[in-house]
């Protein structure tokens, strides 16, 4: 009998057992589903910040495309040329004043050595028959014809006589 009582715990043990494994379904069924649940929110979550993380990313290329679009080119390029025509007339005014500037002071170097001004002080120039200036009275032989030109007008002369010195 010992060994039937030990046979019949056994025997509920084992029925306990069953039980538990007959209702653990239900409850491994909850927690399976429970899991399920989760990794579906989890995934639809990855999913939302994917579509998110494409989405910024196709903004941004579109901005990028449309930034390199020709007529955002030619706009930003004709932004940029807007100021030129500006500038070249400043460049060109400093060019033209510095040009008559310079002009300016060789007109007088010109003028500072010229002849007629030489011949305001009072002196003159004298040519010979063929319009060169005469430099030596030595050039000029007694009887030819001279021009004295002076600061006002010019004198016919002939030569009479000279004198080397």
């Amino acid at each position: 009998m010992l060994a039937h009582r030990a046979r019949l715990g056994e025997a509920a043990e084992s029925l306990a057992r069953l039980d538990k494994r007959v209702r653990a379904p239900e409850r491994a069924l909850a927690l399976r589903r429970q899991h399920v649940d989760e990794l579906s929110a989890r995934l639809e979550e990855s999913v939302r910040r994917r579509l998110a993380t494409a989405a910024r990313e196709r903004e941004a290329l579109e901005r990028r495309l449309s930034a390199r679009h020709p007529r955002a080119v030619i706009a930003d390029a004709r932004h940029a040329l807007a100021p030129l025509p500006v500038r070249l007339g400043a460049a060109m005014r400093r060019l033209l004043d510095a040009r008559r500037a310079r002009l300016g002071a060789a007109a007088q170097n010109l003028q500072a050595i010229s002849p007629l001004t030489v011949l305001s002080r009072g002196y003159a120039i004298t040519l010979d028959e063929r319009g060169h200036a005469v430099r030596d009275a030595r050039e000029v032989p007694i009887g030819a014809r001279i021009t004295v030109r002076l600061d006002r007008g010019a004198l016919d002369a002939e030569v009479k006589g000279r004198r080397d010195e």
